[in-house]
């Protein structure tokens, strides 16, 4: 039915032909019998067919209304379902929630922040997608996810954006092979011969470090590009390369001798960590709740949001 009017009159139809009576039908749905009868004679007159024989005071249905109320009788059904599937994703006990995210920040927040709203909200299911932070963004334009955990980067005004936190980077070396493990700091300048492994083109990080090399006038020889914060860090560990990575995730490493990080002198290399969503999109209550939470898992909650572009939203 291409106008939605006719689904009332079908419900009403569904009513008097299941109680076999005018009266009762307007009994039972709180309205005039007058106004069922009318309802009725315009859905027959919308369907070209006679759908009930008037027998006194009772009806019978025809065998074009025999065929249509058991239609109706399952649309009445998936109405009821669709009403108490909307009931339980209020109150968050089904639901979807779709997260884009990177997978150094899957490590560093989302993993805790996931679990611990799986163990609130059990029937809500989690579909988590990693990718680069541009390739994010552009799923949350595409509406492929409802939020998007990311780090900084050049944002179209379409999307909402809320700080949550900075991590920092450092240099990370192989103490045995190279001489700077005793110190703190040092200055790109000093190793800008060395070989490079850094993080795949579109990350946020990537974006930073070769803003630096570029503000410095340096052309660092990168031997290789990864994806994943583990292959960085072999890589170092193993001595083919130096790299760039956050300290939580080499503490181990770090107590053990087998890694040093640096600090790079007079410069602080940084990512924003960001949470965006799909600015004049109505929030599942899971994405909401989600959001909610997440601000609490990051050490830079509380910070308001604002539109790409600097508004206030």
């Amino acid at each position: 039915m291409g106008d939605f009017r006719y689904l009332s009159y079908l419900l009403i139809f569904q009513e008097v032909a299941r109680q076999r009576s005018f009266s009762r039908a307007a009994e039972t749905l709180c309205m005039t019998q007058p106004a069922v009868s009318s309802s009725v004679r315009k859905l027959e007159k919308y369907l070209g067919v006679k759908l009930l024989d008037r027998l006194g005071r009772h009806v019978e249905p025809t065998e074009m209304g025999n065929t249509l109320y058991r239609y109706a009788c399952e649309i009445s059904r998936l109405l009821d379902e669709a009403k108490e599937a909307i009931r339980e994703a209020c109150h968050l006990r089904r639901g979807i929630l779709r997260i884009g995210t990177t997978r150094p920040l899957v490590e560093r927040f989302l993993f805790g922040a996931v679990a611990d709203f799986k163990q609130r909200h059990p029937g809500v299911i989690v579909r988590l997608h990693e990718g680069t932070s541009t390739e994010i963004v552009q799923g949350v334009l595409d509406r492929c996810f409802d939020i998007g955990v990311v780090g900084q980067t050049a944002y179209p005004e379409d999307l909402v954006v809320l700080p949550l936190t900075e991590i920092e980077f450092f240099l990370a070396l192989s103490p045995p092979h190279h001489g700077f493990h005793d110190r703190e700091e040092i200055s790109l300048q000093e190793i800008a011969h060395s070989r490079f492994v850094l993080q795949e083109r579109g990350t946020s990080v990537r974006e930073v470090i070769e803003g630096l090399f570029q503000r410095l006038g340096i052309r660092p020889s990168v031997i290789m590009e990864a994806s994943t914060i583990n292959f960085i860090k072999d890589t170092v560990m193993k001595g083919i390369a130096v790299g760039f990575l956050p300290r939580y995730f080499v503490e181990k490493e770090l107590k053990e001798g087998a890694l040093s990080l640096l600090r790079v002198k007079g410069q602080r290399l940084s990512v924003r960590v960001d949470l965006v969503y799909l600015y004049g999109r109505t929030l599942s209550p899971a994405a909401i709740a989600f959001k909610e939470l997440v601000k609490g898992w990051a050490s830079g909650s509380g910070r308001s949001a604002r539109r790409a572009n600097g508004c206030k939203r």
